[in-house]
């Protein structure tokens, strides 16, 4: 079982110039659709034995970017949402997550768990498929 939630907003504007309505509606889609779906699929996953949750993120999510204050501060919290979750539902429950990062086009995987988050050398490296071979 398997979940990627690939939905993603941008508002190109700096804090001041951001509306509340802007900045809800970028962190709601970037980052609280996260939550809401986490939260009703991992149960179903550790009910049938594992499963993956494959989030994506965004180099702004780390190091910032200009006029986007809204999206660096979602993506960021879609970093450390991940590594959240893996420290609680990692290879202990089954649960495989980790996020991808874009990066010009490309795409490249940091896997986490609670033994090797943040890693990059060794994606999902001892993380958990649950019953899959």
């Amino acid at each position: 079982m398997a979940s990627n939630l690939n939905a993603g907003v941008i508002r190109r504007k700096d804090v001041v110039a951001l509306s509340e309505e802007e900045w809800d509606l970028v962190l709601n889609v970037n980052l609280k659709a996260i939550y809401l779906l986490s939260s009703r699929v991992i149960p179903i996953m550790i009910k049938h034995g594992g499963g993956s949750v494959i989030n994506t993120g965004s180099g702004w999510g780390l190091k910032g970017g200009p006029n986007a204050a809204a999206y660096c501060a979602a993506k960021g919290g879609t970093v450390n949402l991940t590594r959240a979750m893996a420290i609680d539902y990692g290879s202990q429950r089954h649960v495989q997550l980790g996020h991808r990062f874009g990066s010009g086009g490309r795409r490249r995987r940091a896997g986490m768990n609670n033994k090797v988050a943040g890693r990059r050398d060794e994606p999902f490296a001892g993380l958990s498929m649950g019953g899959a071979a």
